[in-house]
């Protein structure tokens, strides 16, 4: 017996738009405060620090943009220290 055309069933779930832009533009303020923390570390140029606060600020947002609550602010303690001491610039 084959294997016929509709002989596997797969749930697909649909994400909302918004949802799927939120989540972009998270990954990219992510990836831009990465770079921006390497630009500072390598540099440590004035203008180089405000870069990298203004992609944190992006990133803060963005992070809280669904929800603001303590346990959030407990999440993102720890994400931003994920990402300061654990993340390394790439070479």
């Amino acid at each position: 017996m084959g294997i016929g055309l509709f002989d596997e069933v797969k749930v697909v779930r649909l994400i909302p738009d918004e949802q799927q832009i939120e989540e972009i533009e998270f990954w990219e303020a992510q990836e831009q405060f990465c770079s921006a923390a390497c630009r500072w570390h390598d540099t440590k140029q004035p203008c180089a620090m405000e870069a990298k606060q203004e992609a944190e600020v992006r990133l803060l947002n963005a992070f809280f943009n669904r929800e603001d609550s303590p346990i959030m602010r407990k999440a993102w303690a720890a994400y931003m220290r994920r990402l300061i001491f654990k993340h390394r610039c790439e070479s």
